[in-house]
């Protein structure tokens, strides 16, 4: 369904194909562009953009003060090798970024695999920020998974970050 085209603050009749307006401000709503779209000067979106496919950007993107990062989708899924300890994935985890607890036993050499949802297009840089006693690091990241390998005691959290650059 087309949207309404206002010119002036007035309403424009209908949507055309080659919109060439000769004011400086154009006020689109509920309109499909079924196109390629370029916005050579500022663009102030009122509400929620929904993107589907890939976004490109050629600058930097800047987020104002009150506004957040936030990252949804399906829980991976983390398998374990370890002695007597236990690890688990906070539900509101992501492929981008979530939360691993541990708790028990954990020996040197034990690890914990965390399995992405998507596989990445490249093996992606994955960072850990450590909340307390857990000794090990990032010890393998693939298209699939990102291993952690304790190295000693490993109690506490590990919050988790992951970035594909291609």
């Amino acid at each position: 369904m087309p949207g309404k085209l206002y010119k002036n603050s007035k309403p424009v009749a209908g949507l055309y194909q080659h919109i060439r307006p000769r004011t400086n401000d154009l006020f689109l709503t509920d309109t499909f562009v079924g196109g390629d779209l370029t916005v050579k000067k500022d663009a102030i979106i009122q509400g929620t953009l929904g993107v589907t496919g890939a976004v490109t950007l050629t600058s930097d993107l800047n987020l104002s003060d009150g506004t957040n990062i936030i990252s949804t989708g399906t829980t991976p899924t983390i398998t374990t090798i370890l002695g007597g300890g236990t690890c688990v994935i906070d539900p509101t985890s992501t492929d981008i970024a979530g939360r691993l607890t541990f708790t028990g036993t954990w020996n040197p050499g034990n690890t914990v695999t965390v399995n992405f949802t998507t596989d990445y297009a490249t093996a992606p840089k994955v960072i850990l920020g450590y909340n307390s006693s857990v000794n090990g690091g990032l010890t393998d990241s693939t298209t699939t998974t990102f291993t952690f390998t304790a190295t000693g005691t490993a109690v506490g959290i590990i919050d988790y970050m992951v970035i594909e650059s291609v």
